[in-house]
């Protein structure tokens, strides 16, 4: 009786070297991808800085004499200067605000000026953060925000998306 010799090679040695063949062409692949830039902007981060909203002020409405939110300030307290035209400001009226429920205003870098007179914002600036555009009354239409209502505000950065800062405060009585 004749006995078999079992061979116990697994994988055979071409397959072998193709797969290391291929794991080397994407390696490879991906390694140019980077160099040449085809990856994007990998090195955009999102600026950090400490902000602080200030400076409330208030307007008169000439029709009907209430009183509204026209705009405010957000002061720059220390951390990474900003580029004016890569923010963008959420304003987020809450509950008791008197605004719409769901109305969100925005507010880009064109919208904002900054207290040096700067294109960036550095500590120690104020962005002047216009609540309503309309010049003759201090708000109008469903987006006046009247004292004592809640604001949620959130600086963005428009570059990476990424939250620079945000935080809420009640509009005083005036």
């Amino acid at each position: 009786m004749k006995l078999h010799e079992k061979n116990e090679d697994a994988a055979s040695p071409v397959i072998g070297v193709m797969l290391m063949l291929v794991v080397t062409v994407v390696i490879a692949a991906v390694v140019v991808a980077f160099a040449t830039g085809m990856a994007g902007d990998s090195t955009a981060t999102t600026p950090m800085a400490l902000l602080n909203a200030d400076n409330l002020q208030l307007g008169t409405d000439v029709e009907d004499g209430k009183t509204y939110l026209n705009s405010f300030d957000i002061v720059h307290k220390g951390g990474d200067e900003l580029a004016l035209e890569n923010i963008q400001i959420k304003i987020e009226p809450g509950s008791g605000s008197g605004a719409s429920q769901g109305i969100i205003l925005m507010r880009t870098g064109a919208d904002l000026t900054v207290s040096s007179g700067d294109k960036t914002v550095s500590t120690g600036d104020r962005i002047k953060v216009p609540v309503n555009t309309d010049k003759n009354v201090a708000a109008k239409g469903d987006d006046n925000i009247n004292p004592g209502g809640l604001v949620k505000w959130t600086v963005s950065d428009v570059r990476t998306t990424g939250v620079i800062a945000k935080g809420e405060f009640v509009v005083p009585e005036a």
